[in-house]
């Protein structure tokens, strides 16, 4: 195929300035244009002709390779006009303004079905139309482009002194503010169960309903029309809606409604690719795969077509049936839609929990996976299966929506100099009965940033099922359950007259997010377990055991609003130890930034990054004994009013501390219990200030925590499984827990470091 290139160079100064310009479409002037019929050089019944926008190199040659995909335009036989004057053109414009920078060359490339298609140009030395002697003199002023030819051969030729003839139209804009709404897709959000092979992306997927009893359809391939036998189209089915038919026994075919001609025929919007005269046929919604995980047990639908409440997805379909002793149900009222391996529930204490259908014995019983235990009349709720068109994969459904507490919108929105953009959104809540959007709820965001809802609010995506089976529907923004408003504002100024706001609507993605947190730290001591939906758990770090660590000091730096925090937990660990470091347990370490005990919080500024640090506590949890204590320099420990037998067993440690000076404490295990008043240490107490009488004395919770040790030089020491005291680690690692009591708020954690640290 021959490509004639016009190159032009898109100069800033006719378009006052502007760094940007928006073209809408090219003119071309026709001379000639070949036979409508066969009887042309191609041999092609109404050929067309094309043309695109492209990029040039750096000599001002055409870049085939560089073309701008919203340039393209074809024009039919029919629409080129042909002019003996030159003086008619043939208008080729844009789907959209194609915007292109100022100050450089581009070209516009014209290609046609057959070489019959001549377009007027102008060469140096020709004759100028309309005259019979005057030659045209050749082009002078301004930046000229240049006429290339491509030819069959692959060479590009530029044809010396000559152009095209064609206009380039650029728009206008003048000073004003418009408003763009971007809505969700109709997307259903599906929990599956029992799923059978795997989703193809973009496939179509539907509810496996009852085949319609007593009807048949018949289709031919190649045509689009639906016949029907003993059917009621009308009653039955609407226009934009979907039927499904058994193409043959192993698979289904579904077609899109364009218009319900009668009770007996249908079209569809397209020609099918089969024929059977006799298939059985169903109604129901559909929906494109745009993402399954079988692992994950998720599958998200797109271009969902449900459209009310008897229209939609559901979590599963109801009928009324009589249970027996047995594992025989009769009377069902219906068994169309029932499948074996279908987990059943009933409105009755009937059917155990994780209950099958097991046989699908004729239109009116079915036995089950297990016995009823209890009988009588019951409603029956059967989960939806769905099942895909080209793959015959199948799941077990439940239809959910989308939550979400933060989101970011990468909207295509280019705005130059002049002009102005602004982005609001509001996404639908639940009242109870039904989801709420109203138009007075819009609050700013920033596009390309992460965007956190407000306080407190909790927001969803609702499933298009769900959106459209609502009891009032117009309690959703235009029955849509999330809406974003784009502004789009173009000032009245010399330099942005030709030039304005634009949005790609190629790229209109949103990124929700749910954010999986709560306030309690419950059993994070325990390792493998703890009730904290957010943290971080560091790797393992090992020293050289030579150079055992005797503190620990963590450092990050965080953002923390207010009602959250950040606490840090350490596993520490001494490879003489006999225990595994598998068993050791998280010791929660103290905030050493904190000061009259009050945690920090960031000002409301979200990069408000503050600094916090954590060590190991001066002294483990504990818990008070009755009565005061007097400790010896032999390990012996007198009690005064003490209950040591009923308190106390051998192996516990214990906190003999004074009163007055609480950081002033020996700890140490239990060897003997010899009476309520008398217990032996496994060691003497060498602090003198410590072996006196009126002193307190704890137990403490957890021994196998790591604490500073005052009677070793504040050197960390732990108890392991068999009550040794340990002291020092070379092995450690981090958990970094996040709290917060409200969803939407939630903290950060920019960076973290770890040291272990000898004295």
């Amino acid at each position: 195929m021959n490509i004639q290139s016009q190159t032009f160079y898109l100069d800033p100064n006719r378009v006052a300035a502007s760094s940007i310009a928006f073209l809408t479409s090219v003119d071309l002037y026709f001379e000639k244009k070949p036979d409508a019929s066969s009887i042309n050089v191609s041999g092609i019944i109404n050929p067309t002709v094309s043309i695109c926008v492209s990029d040039t190199t750096s000599t001002g040659s055409p870049i085939y390779s560089r073309k701008y995909q919203s340039s393209n335009v074809t024009k039919a036989h029919s629409a080129v006009n042909v002019s003996n004057t030159a003086a008619t053109s043939t208008s080729f414009t844009f789907s959209q303004p194609l915007q292109l920078d100022t100050g450089k060359t581009y070209s516009i490339n014209v290609s046609a079905d057959d070489p019959g298609y001549v377009l007027w140009r102008a060469q140096t030395g020709n004759v100028i139309l309309g005259t019979s002697t005057s030659p045209f003199a050749g082009f002078s002023g301004g930046d000229q482009g240049q006429l290339y030819d491509y030819g069959n051969d692959g060479v590009l030729t530029p044809i010396t002194n000559t152009q095209l003839k064609y206009n380039i139209k650029i728009a206008q804009f003048s000073s004003n503010t418009t408003t763009v709404e971007v809505v969700n897709d109709n997307l259903e959000f599906l929990v599956t169960t029992n799923q059978k092979l795997n989703f193809l992306g973009g496939e179509l997927v539907f509810p496996v309903f009852s085949n319609v009893s007593a009807q048949t359809v018949s289709f031919t391939a190649g045509s689009n029309v639906v016949t029907g036998t003993s059917t009621t189209f009308s009653s039955q089915f609407s226009n934009g809606q979907s039927i499904i038919a058994y193409s043959n026994s192993t698979s289904r075919y579904v077609g899109n409604i364009l218009t319900v001609s009668s009770n007996t025929s249908m079209i569809l919007d397209e020609a099918v690719h089969f024929t059977n005269t006799s298939c059985d046929f169903f109604k129901a919604p559909v929906g494109k795969v745009y993402y399954n995980d079988a692992s994950a047990n998720v599958l998200i639908l797109t271009k969902s077509n449900a459209n009310g409440s008897s229209y939609r997805f559901s979590n599963s379909i109801s009928f009324t049936g009589q249970l027996n002793t047995n594992t025989t149900v009769t009377t069902v009222s219906n068994t169309y839609s029932l499948f074996v391996g279908q987990p059943v529930t009933a409105n009755i204490a009937g059917i155990p929990v994780g209950t099958t259908i097991a046989t699908v014995v004729n239109t009116s019983v079915i036995t089950l996976s297990a016995a009823a235990t209890a009988t009588g009349n019951a409603t029956i709720s059967a989960k939806t299966l769905v099942a895909g068109e080209l793959t015959s994969a199948n799941a077990y459904i439940s239809v959910i929506n989308y939550p979400l507490n933060s989101f970011t919108p990468e909207f295509g929105v280019n705005y130059p100099d002049g002009s102005n953009t602004s982005i609001s959104y509001s996404f639908a809540s639940s009242n109870g009965s039904a989801f709420i959007l109203s138009n007075s709820s819009f609050s700013s965001a920033i596009n390309y940033k992460h965007n956190e809802l407000s306080s407190g609010i909790s927001s969803q995506i609702v499933s298009r099922s769900n959106e459209t089976s609502q009891t009032v529907q117009d309690v959703l923004y235009d029955g849509k359950s999330a809406v974003l408003k784009i502004v789009l504002s173009q000032a009245n100024t010399a330099n942005a007259f030709y030039s304005s706001p634009l949005i790609n609507t190629e790229k209109l993605d949103l990124f929700p997010r749910i954010y999986n947190i709560n306030n309690s730290d419950t059993n994070e001591v325990i390792t493998g377990q703890g009730n904290t939906a957010a943290k971080h758990i560091s790797t393992v770090i090992t020293f050289d055991p030579k150079y055992s660590a005797q503190d620990l000091l963590v450092q990050s730096v965080v953002y923390i609003p207010a009602q959250t925090q950040i606490l840090a937990y350490g596993k520490l660990y001494n490879s003489t130890d006999s225990d595994s470091f598998d068993v050791k347990e998280w010791t929660k370490l103290a905030s050493v930034s904190d000061t009259n005990d009050t945690p920090q919080v960031s000002t409301p500024e979200a990069n408000n990054y503050i600094q916090l640090s954590f060590g190991l506590p001066n002294a483990p949890l504990s818990t008070s004994l009755t009565g005061q204590v007097t400790a010896s320099a032999n390990g012996t420990v007198t009690g005064a009013n003490t209950l040591f037998t009923g308190q106390l067993v051998v192996g516990d440690v214990v906190k003999i501390y004074n009163p007055d000076v609480p950081a002033n404490y020996q700890i140490s295990r239990v060897n003997t219990i010899t009476s309520n008043t008398v217990i032996v240490l496994n060691e003497g107490v060498s602090n003198a200030s410590i072996a006196q009488a009126g002193f307190l004395i704890d137990k403490i919770t957890n021994p196998n925590q790591a604490f500073t040790n005052p009677q070793n030089y504040n050197v960390v020491r732990y108890y392991n499984k068999t009550g040794q005291a340990i002291d020092t680690f070379d092995t450690m690692q981090i958990k970094m827990v996040m709290l917060s009591s409200d969803p939407n708020v939630v903290p950060r954690i920019a960076s973290l470091s770890a040291v272990g640290l000898s004295s």
